[in-house]
């Protein structure tokens, strides 16, 4: 049987040797030129070495994703706040910046003006389907405009399009009338 202290040592040894890798995948999908990042952030259970009492604490996944490339990070944080994560890792991002409502990217945009937000829109969708039991004609409407953009998304990817040759997007559609 090999020893924990053994299987640590090596475990800090893998986790030294793919250092480069991971400032690599850091130039790559936040600091290279590219202009648009989605990013989200999820819980994960952590269980600290130094508490010998085996209870974990939650600390943050953030992820970086460069939809262009396709190119993921996923970057580590004991913390969900704006500080512990995108004021760390995009300081000088400039372009567009993909995320759902949540307030650290609420403050991120409001320092960054160099960064145009932009919303997501499967969270969006969700408050349509909230929307349904209140304003049920228009949820509707909203949800099936959501629905032929999912179409389209899938039309796309299955011809494995890239963004550039997808095509611009045509004139605003007509207001949807206050009678509906």
């Amino acid at each position: 049987m090999v020893s924990a202290s053994t299987v640590n040592n090596w475990f800090g040894g893998t986790c030294g040797l793919l250092e480069p890798l991971y400032q690599a995948m850091l130039r790559a999908v936040i600091d290279t030129a590219t202009d648009y990042l989605q990013v989200d952030e999820s819980t994960i259970p952590v269980l600290d070495a130094v508490d010998k009492t085996g209870k974990t604490h939650l600390g943050y996944q953030w992820v970086y994703r460069d939809p262009i490339s396709g190119l993921i990070l996923f970057d580590y944080r004991r913390g969900r706040s704006a500080a512990e994560g995108v004021m760390l890792r995009l300081v000088d991002f400039t372009g567009y910046l993909q995320t759902d409502g949540y307030k650290a990217y609420v403050t991120y945009l409001r320092k960054h003006p160099q960064v145009t937000g932009v919303s997501c829109l499967a969270h969006i969708r969700r408050k349509f389907f909230v929307a349904l039991g209140h304003h049920r004609r228009l949820a509707e409407v909203a949800l099936a405009a959501i629905g032929y953009l999912y179409h389209v998304e899938a039309h796309c990817r299955r011809r494995n399009r890239t963004a550039a040759q997808r095509p611009a997007p045509g004139p605003a559609p007509a207001p949807i009338p206050s009678s509906i």
